[in-house]
């Protein structure tokens, strides 16, 4: 412990000092994140554990097995990454944000816990999450991934099930350059006897020898289980479940039937009615966000190749008769290229903004990759967002994307 008077943190002073750990990309500090839970008894949650992997969906995925879940009566705790406008978001049991207090005590006991020893920003939270979910009697805990799977932090947990929900290559400065690098790295959340769910339709090599050899069940997507979409309706397949005609999710439909594979699998039971009633109610803020119409206002994560493909074809089916402004705001450790070229041929202008945090890409390494003449620069996003309003006509759709922080900044503009 090498901080003063910690007993007298507020829950901002808190923020505040674990934010200063500095991340070395050298050092892995899983086995001591591993060590302080064992000190702190928490190794074992006594509660059904799934851990939910891949490069994109797996908040979504997590928040739909939330929702299943607490609308059959159980009691879950969700633990999510990264939050948008307040930390307490990262956190939640039986559907609800925890209070500021809850927080400073599960802060200080991983504190001192800790004493001398490293941990990032992540490790320290994730703990933290862990110290709040043994704290009280859940059915089920859902932890999703930060980065990998087999050195992060909310790995020190044995899975009841695991998730992959796809793999694609981002993180290559940490989890290597090739899908099968990174397929061996998202694989270490696997358990040996347990099931493991799979969505990725094009599984690496990687992950097939992990399966086979870790002696994993896997419950691979086409082979295994499956989902088809109609006009107005889906339906869902396994080797002992189906479902009929559900009504269409208003979040990404394959993470909604990795969810679902992944309930069926499990040993809760659960009613296909209470599946019917939900499913077409979830709502996740910054996916595909829609905020208003005339002008349509969108926010987006996307901060990857995968995931700005996915969004590309979501804009073509809603996308007005107007113009596509486009304002975006991207990280250092991101491919910016690959987040912006998906959108080259549908958004008419180009708003770059630098985010204000270090890790911000400046708007002119944006505008770089961007046709001549399409673009902007900002030094901050109200002044974007200020030019936006100006000339965006009602006809026309202001798309926010390419990162979790340029949402979050767009939202506490809003917000205002």
């Amino acid at each position: 412990m090498k901080n003063r008077n910690i007993e007298l943190f507020s829950f901002f002073d808190w923020l505040n000092y674990i934010e200063k750990f500095r991340v070395d990309f050298k050092c892995n500090y899983f086995n001591n994140v591993k060590f302080i839970a064992k000190k702190l008894g928490m190794l074992k949650l006594n509660s059904f554990v799934y851990i939910v992997g891949g490069t994109n969906g797996k908040g979504t995925t997590s928040f739909v097995l939330e929702r299943i879940f607490l609308e059959s009566g159980y009691r879950v705790g969700l633990y999510t990454s990264p939050h948008l406008l307040r930390y307490t978001e990262r956190v939640r049991i039986n559907g609800r944000e925890l209070d500021e207090s809850v927080h400073v005590t599960s802060f200080f006991n991983v504190e001192i816990a800790r004493g001398t020893l490293s941990l990032t920003y992540y490790d320290f939270i994730t703990l933290s999450a862990l110290y709040l979910f043994k704290s009280v009697k859940l059915d089920v805990v859902i932890l999703e991934v930060g980065v990998g799977g087999k050195l992060d932090a909310t790995n020190v947990i044995d899975s009841d099930i695991s998730i992959i929900t796809n793999i694609e290559i981002d993180h290559i400065n940490m989890l290597g350059n090739s899908r099968d690098l990174i397929g061996i790295e998202k694989s270490g959340i696997f358990r040996k006897n347990k099931v493991a769910i799979i969505a990725e339709k094009t599984i690496p090599n990687s992950v097939i020898r992990i399966l086979k050899h870790g002696q994993v069940d896997g419950k691979l997507i086409l082979r295994d289980w499956y989902y088809k979409r109609y006009h107005n309706s889906w339906s869902f397949f396994s080797q002992n479940f189906y479902f009929l005609s559900l009504p269409l999710p208003k979040v990404s439909l394959v993470n909604t039937a990795t969810a679902l594979s992944a309930v069926v699998e499990s040993k809760f039971h659960i009613k296909e009615s209470t599946i019917r009633n939900c499913i077409d109610k979830i709502y996740i803020f910054g996916r595909f966000q829609i905020l208003s119409c005339k002008p349509m206002i969108i926010l987006d994560v996307a901060h990857n190749l995968h995931s700005v493909k996915r969004l590309q074809k979501k804009l073509l089916l809603v996308r007005s008769i107007g113009k596509i402004h486009a304002i975006v705001g991207i990280l250092k450790s991101k491919d910016v290229f690959n987040i912006v070229s998906p959108l080259f041929s549908i958004v008419d202008y180009w708003h770059c903004v630098k985010l204000e945090t270090e890790q911000s890409v400046l708007p002119e390494n944006i505008a770089q990759f961007l046709p001549v003449g399409s673009f902007a620069t900002y030094t901050r996003m109200k002044y974007a967002w200020q030019e936006v309003q100006r000339i965006a006509k009602v006809v026309d759709t202001i798309l926010v994307f390419g990162s979790f922080i340029t949402v979050s900044e767009i939202c506490t503009i809003l917000t205002m």
